[in-house]
């Protein structure tokens, strides 16, 4: 879906909002989402430790609680615990290398994870560089739930973002360089919940 740009307003069909809302949705929903800094500490640590099993484990049990599904984590663990941490290994140096779909793609691969759930753990992996794509941005946007539709939604958001930078719209978050592509897409899925 196209994003377009101008007199302060964006526009991806059908949705049309105004620019300076983006910190208003954006602290809607760190308000209703508030353990979404703390998953992403969790994340940081895990790659800089080394993706300890149990470590990982228990990343993947939390962020499936943040997505509001705790089963499709135990699930996950069920049938993947001693992949886990090579596989999110494997994708954040995907993400590292400037493949952001090769990395969705290597979380699709597991059992349990579809491009919702995949796209979930690789937003926390990578904040600056990956987004979530849910069913509800999907329905509402028009993005298939697919690699393509993901990266599509990824160009869109990292299109947003270079207006909220060159405007220099006031930054309500924890990114260190102001915002980032997940924050795009967390104020955007804010925007639809309502």
């Amino acid at each position: 879906m196209p994003v377009m740009g101008f007199a302060g307003a964006l526009h991806f069909c059908p949705l049309s909002f105004e620019i300076d809302k983006l910190p208003d949705w954006f602290e809607r929903f760190v308000d209703r989402n508030p353990g979404t800094q703390k998953i992403e500490d969790v994340a940081r640590s895990l790659a800089t430790g080394g993706f300890d099993p149990e470590q990982t484990s228990a990343f993947v049990r939390e962020v499936c609680n943040w997505g509001g599904y705790a089963g499709v984590g135990g699930r996950i663990i069920k049938h993947h615990s001693a992949e886990l941490p090579g596989v999110m290994a494997g994708a954040l140096d995907d993400v590292q290398a400037g493949k952001i779909g090769n990395a969705l793609e290597r979380l699709c691969g597991l059992k349990g994870f579809g491009v919702s759930f995949g796209s979930k753990h690789l937003k926390f992996l990578a904040p600056n560089a990956a987004v979530v794509l849910d069913s509800i941005i999907s329905q509402n946007l028009g993005y298939p739930l697919t690699i393509a539709g993901y990266e599509r939604f990824l160009t869109d958001c990292e299109t947003i973002l270079r207006v909220a930078r060159d405007s220099a719209l006031r930054y309500p978050g924890w990114g260190v360089d102001g915002w980032r592509v997940s924050d795009i897409e967390m104020a955007i899925f804010s925007k639809l919940e309502g």
